[in-house]
């Protein structure tokens, strides 16, 4: 709508390109991460003005992490103090390996939500709210999954998502 406000021509949303095609497509591509036991993910994408965010982040993947007793990994795009005992540096194909194991996906990125949805992992994506977000609540919206964004100072429960219906 914001966008067909400032041209001439009708303007239709379209999936991304992730979404287009299937797990089994992403399969075939994974690479396999090291045997590490059970751990939260965090993917961040890197966003100016982001803040206190990624320690926020942080925290919320350490408090997961404590309930399901593993630990944090991180492949953030951007390092900072708090986060360099958690951080990894991945390939495309090792990124999309880490999400299928993990147990739980915390992230702000719309692609990190994607893939979680994807591999159908719990996650949870965190509120940018500076209309960065758009992507994602549009999907999770479609997908009836509105919950699994929550503002960063929320201290959310593991719960499993069921995917029976939102991905029919």
């Amino acid at each position: 709508d914001k966008l067909s406000s400032f041209i001439a021509i009708e303007v239709h949303r379209v999936l991304d390109p992730t979404l287009l095609v299937d797990r089994g497509v992403f399969m075939g591509i994974l690479q396999k991460k090291p045997k590490i036991g059970k751990y939260v993910l965090v993917y961040q994408a890197y966003l100016e003005n982001a803040g206190r965010g990624s320690e926020d982040i942080i925290e919320i993947a350490e408090y997961l992490a404590k309930e399901v007793e593993g630990t944090v990994v991180d492949l953030s795009f951007y390092l900072s103090a708090i986060k360099k005992k958690y951080s990894r540096v991945a390939s495309p194909e090792e990124f999309i390996g880490y999400i299928k194991d993990a147990e739980c996906v915390v992230t702000n990125s719309f692609h990190g939500t994607a893939f979680s949805i994807i591999f159908e992992k719990p996650f949870y994506t965190v509120k940018m709210n500076n209309g960065i977000d758009a992507r994602s609540v549009s999907l999770l919206e479609s997908l009836g999954l509105e919950s699994r964004m929550i503002e960063n100072k929320v201290r959310p429960e593991y719960v499993a998502i069921d995917y029976s219906e939102s991905i029919k």
